[in-house]
């Protein structure tokens, strides 16, 4: 049996996340937001949905800059890492920058950002690390833990990753080699594991991407 949630994007939501007990569905998106002046912009947005009974519990607008392109929950379901792709450079002005950023889900609020061109997150099994590839062909390696970029990976190809070629979107085991090169695996294993020890591996968080119509979600009931 499934149910159609709609929701209130002006674009089809790109990804979503759920919490560990699948409680509740992050669906990470834009839509377009119009002032009292009449001028309008668009606005990247998470709306939480209780998966349930499909009720939009939240809308979390998110600050940094960037398109949006991927959502996951930590293992323990306290934050959603966030990628905002890097735009493409415009003709006039400065390039914007792109974000990864780690939200709240408790209070809803922005806790960290950083500046980078993220596609695709994984977060290791025990909380430990996030692992976002860029569209530089580089791993960005986060520690989830305290919430700060712990080194860069050289993805180890000339051209940026292919989508079979990307982190896969389940979340990955302690110790597991992404495609990278042969030294980047080995520091990926050995940040995982001086980790690993000192903590417990709660339930693992899923994730789909929407493949139905605009400001849809589909969920299994």
């Amino acid at each position: 049996m499934s149910a159609t949630i709609p929701l209130p994007f002006d674009r089809p939501p790109v990804a979503i996340g759920l919490s560990p007990d699948g409680a509740r569905a992050y669906a990470l998106g834009s839509m377009f937001v119009q002032s009292a002046s009449g001028f309008g912009s668009w606005a990247n947005v998470i709306f939480v949905v209780e998966t349930r009974t499909g009720a939009v519990l939240a809308t979390i607008g998110l600050t940094a800059t960037g398109v949006p392109s991927d959502i996951t929950l930590t293992p323990d379901g306290r934050f959603a890492y966030v990628a905002l792709q890097r735009p493409p450079q415009s003709e006039h002005g400065p390039p914007t920058p792109g974000h990864v950023v780690i939200v709240d889900t408790a209070t809803h609020q922005e806790v960290a950002s950083f500046v980078d061109a993220p596609e695709e997150i994984a977060i290791a099994p025990n909380g430990a690390f996030a692992y976002v590839a860029t569209d530089r062909a580089t791993i960005t390696v986060i520690d989830a833990v305290h919430q700060v970029v712990a080194g860069t990976l050289s993805a180890g190809l000339r051209k940026a990753m292919s989508r079979s070629h990307r982190i896969r979107r389940t979340s990955m085991p302690p110790g597991a080699a992404v495609p990278t090169s042969r030294s980047s695996t080995r520091q990926i294993k050995q940040l995982t594991r001086s980790t690993s020890a000192g903590f417990q591996a709660p339930s693992r968080s899923g994730r789909s991407r929407n493949p139905f119509a605009p400001g849809i979600v589909t969920t299994a009931a």
